[in-house]
């Protein structure tokens, strides 16, 4: 299958090389148009020579009679110029086909300076004169030493100078000017005047002949190669009509439409319209695949159209499911940090009850050290006995209040819900010590009051009541245990709650960057669908 490359590059081939054949012959046009003119140059300047000849007779018979007639030396001195020049014996004048001796037969002054010194047979030779034009001019030249002759003698007879027997002029007498006019006028001398003419008419007829026919003959093949050139450029021109209409019916072909057709439709689509009607010729042309893929195109804008509505209605949602999240993390941070205060509230309270219990037991072991010592410390021990009951009032007190917070802690983690779990968990231990921490003070409040209501006995029960004090101590210790069991049970708590701080500020967070990206993906959808809209297709 053709391309178009191939189309035009073939189209090169053929006018690269009908322009290479065009330039020969016109380069040979130009061979035969030179030659041509050269034939008729050299037949111009033959015939300039060969009238020479014939003006140098002629001005050759004026002069004479001139000098004949006039007796003026100045027509004899051109006469013999005529003649030297004519035989190479003086520099010929430039330009000397034009007028020359009618002009220097009124001035001295010479009408153009010389030139080149040259006889006019040789000039003749150089211009290609045939055998039989050079033997006319021959036969010329030979009629014409007669005439020279006679005018020799008539121009000596002037003179009054006569023929001596060695063919010279020194025979001396009276000027005869009747002999010379005689002699310049009678019928032998234009018999002799006819005698040199007829060869140079025949020279002329010779001439003719043959400078026509090279010229004939440059002109031919002049006449020919034009033909010829003509005849190449009416083919070209056909050819490239020819392979014009082809490649038109194959771009065609390859189009399917005609190309403003096609630019109509491109811009259409360009435009945005999608609906252009496609008037194909061919559907295995470049129209054609832009119908398919018009068609193919509009699925897919639809499709995209479809998708980008879905895409901003679910960005839509997106963000105001992050936007519920972030609000909910952030009542969950105002609930942890509540609870976190909380807690710091029962550490303290825990820390304090710590140390009551450590000053109780030493005050039980002192309490143990004295009942050993007897019934001196009666009083004292009534006084301590008192003491230790308002301290116990005290524990009493710091239990409760560690139940309150017990209670208010698992009210919270109820609230936390799943993240709050092991802290009610923690929270539930603490107030099981609470409760046992509130009965161990309220068993250590009624020993200490029976203690008291039986302190005047108490020499007497010195020896019983060293086991009680001991056995308080040990309760003392157990509350001690319990309260630093709560401390590290209200510090567990309170990791769980810096970890519950921290998993709920990065759910805030997390939230807002959801909340940012399902903006920023609603805008896409916006700008997509704006987009979208630009094309119009059904």
């Amino acid at each position: 299958m053709r391309t178009v490359k191939t189309m035009f590059l073939a189209l090169g081939f053929l006018v690269v090389f009908t322009l290479v054949l065009l330039v020969s012959v016109a380069i040979l046009l130009k061979k035969s148009a030179d030659e041509h003119g050269q034939a008729e140059f050299q037949r111009y300047n033959s015939y300039l020579l060969a009238d020479e000849l014939r003006q140098s007779s002629d001005d050759l018979t004026r002069l004479a009679r001139s000098y004949v007639v006039t007796g003026d030396a100045k027509y004899e001195k051109q006469y013999w110029d005529v003649l030297n020049i004519r035989n190479g014996k003086k520099p010929r004048p430039q330009e000397y086909q034009r007028i020359y001796w009618d002009f220097k037969a009124v001035s001295d002054r010479l009408p153009r300076p010389d030139g080149e010194q040259i006889a006019l047979q040789q000039l003749m030779l150089k211009a290609g004169f045939s055998e039989a034009e050079f033997a006319k001019l021959k036969e010329a030249q030979a009629n014409s030493d007669g005439l020279v002759k006679s005018e020799t003698i008539a121009m000596n007879a002037v003179k009054g100078l006569f023929a001596d027997d060695q063919g010279g002029f020194t025979k001396q007498g009276e000027p005869d000017l009747k002999l010379a006019a005689d002699l310049m006028h009678n019928t032998a001398y234009h018999q002799y005047k006819a005698q040199i003419m007829r060869p140079v008419d025949d020279f002329f007829v010779l001439l003719d002949k043959r400078t026509s026919a090279a010229a004939g003959h440059a002109e031919q093949k002049l006449l020919f190669y034009l033909q010829v050139l003509l005849g190449m450029i009416f083919l070209f021109g056909l050819g490239i009509l020819l392979v014009l209409i082809r490649m038109y019916h194959r771009l065609i072909r390859l189009l399917g439409c005609e190309p403003v057709d096609a630019l109509q439709v491109v811009q259409e689509m360009a435009a945005g319209n999608l609906n252009s009607r496609f008037n194909v010729s061919h559907a295995q042309s470049l129209m054609g695949a832009l119908d398919g893929m018009n068609q193919q195109f509009r699925l897919v804008i639809g499709d995209i159209k479809a998708a980008s509505g879905v895409l901003a209605l679910t960005s839509g949602q997106v963000n105001a499911s992050a936007q519920r999240l972030s609000q909910n993390s952030s009542e969950q941070m105002m609930n942890i940090e509540n609870t976190s205060e909380a807690l710091k509230e029962i550490n303290f309270t825990v820390s304090k009850n710590s140390e009551n219990a450590k000053m109780t037991g030493s005050m039980a072991e002192k309490s143990s050290s004295d009942a050993t010592k007897g019934g001196e410390a009666v009083k004292q021990t009534v006084n301590a006995m008192r003491q230790i009951a308002r301290k116990i009032s005290i524990i009493d007190d710091i239990a409760y209040q560690t139940n309150l917070l017990a209670l208010n802690a698992a009210i919270e983690a109820a609230r936390a819900g799943e993240n709050g779990k092991g802290f009610a968990v923690v929270a539930s231990e603490v107030r099981k010590l609470a409760e046992r921490s509130q009965l161990a003070a309220q068993e250590i409040s009624d020993l200490a009051m029976s203690s008291v209501s039986q302190a005047e006995a108490a020499g007497k029960l010195l020896e019983d009541i060293v086991p009680s004090i001991r056995k308080t101590s040990l309760l003392i210790q157990e509350i001690s245990y319990a309260s630093q069991e709560q401390a590290q049970g209200i510090d567990s708590i309170s990791s769980s709650v810096e970890q519950l701080t921290q998993v709920t500020q990065a759910n805030a967070s997390a939230a807002d960057s959801l909340s940012s990206a399902a903006r920023e993906l609603a805008e896409h959808a916006r700008g997509l669908e704006k987009n979208i809209s630009f094309f119009q297709g059904k």
